[in-house]
């Protein structure tokens, strides 16, 4: 876990049993979800943007998968 500026929050996730295009679909469910923009979508990952609200300043979310880790970064 990471934090600077600008903000940032950075989360190491092992994927265990879980095979890779699982997991990214699980991912890219999640962000539909939280109601994220997905773009820039590719077989290892995608970048998503949460909207603005009282909550959020509009973030850019980015999700990859390599070597069994996923990794989430979100920055402000």
């Amino acid at each position: 876990m990471a934090f600077g500026f600008p903000p940032n929050f950075i989360q190491e996730i092992e994927l265990g049993d879980l095979n890779k295009d699982h997991a990214l679909a699980l991912a890219a469910e999640a962000a539909t979800e939280l109601g994220w923009q997905i773009s820039n979508a590719s077989e290892s990952g995608f970048v998503a943007h949460a909207s603005h609200s009282l909550s959020s300043w509009g973030e850019e979310i980015t999700f990859s998968i390599d070597d069994g880790l996923a990794l989430c970064k979100s920055e402000s």
